[in-house]
């Protein structure tokens, strides 16, 4: 689990191809002399794992539905990404619960500076649309967000010059792709919702049910 807090932008120094996987070469000289093979390490948001330390880079193996679903396929030598370490138990929960598994990848259609702030719109997926909500959260390329606004399949996001200086959102440009993971929360409820109603239609076909339409022989 992760929060959305990023706590470095490492800089892509390789991609290489492993079969169909992708191995990432990330220079992260603040996370890797503390980082060791089989850690978690969120990328952009997305969960990957450690498979060799050689401080100050890092390497991460994506497969090849992780490169599919993520912007990880446009990841290049040269560009910034967020990093974040696996959640401890003992850490404070500062941003909110992010599981590392991407929804859907959006593109950046608007950048508007507003004040000190940027607003950020970006347009995404009908399939993530369900989880987004006015003052609900979302992590968008790992960064834990408070929904600014939400608009047909168009989501708005202000960006405070914090996170616009601690994060990859500098190098942020139009047309951009970034990884959207919705509410961890609203998943769980969209399941169990979902699962209430299968109950509740199944408990609803009775023998009664089944003889007044005539599934019975009549005694």
């Amino acid at each position: 689990m992760f929060t959305g807090l990023i706590e470095e932008v490492g800089e892509i120094r390789e991609v290489l191809l492993r079969g169909n996987n992708r191995e990432l070469a990330i220079e992260c000289p603040l996370i890797s002399p503390e980082s060791k093979e089989g850690d978690s390490l969120a990328v952009n948001g997305v969960c990957l794992t450690i498979t060799e330390v050689e401080a100050p880079l890092v390497r991460l193996e994506a497969t090849e539905e992780t490169i599919r679903r993520t912007n990880l396929r446009t990841i290049r030598r040269g560009d910034y990404v967020n990093l974040e370490r696996a959640l401890l138990a003992s850490s404070r929960l500062g941003g909110h619960l992010i599981s590392g598994h991407i929804d859907g990848v959006g593109k950046v259609i608007g950048l508007k500076p507003e004040g000190e702030n940027l607003r950020v719109r970006i347009e995404y997926s009908p399939e993530i649309d369900r989880y987004l909500v006015p003052r609900g959260s979302v992590a968008v390329d790992g960064i834990s967000f408070t929904v600014f606004a939400v608009e047909p399949y168009i989501l708005e996001l202000m960006v405070i010059p914090f996170t616009f200086k601690a994060t990859n959102f500098k190098y942020l440009i139009l047309s951009k792709q970034v990884n959207i993971e919705g509410d961890l929360i609203a998943k769980y409820l969209e399941k169990l919702l979902s699962t209430k109603k299968e109950i509740e239609k199944r408990e609803g076909i009775t023998w009664e049910f089944l003889s007044r339409y005539g599934f019975l022989p009549e005694d």
